[in-house]
């Protein structure tokens, strides 16, 4: 897992989102 940046914020979101499925 090695993000940078927006990336790692997209992926964060991401996977917030599926937590809330």
């Amino acid at each position: 897992m090695g993000e940078k940046g927006g990336t790692g914020k997209s992926t964060v979101a991401i996977n917030l989102a599926v937590r809330w499925e």
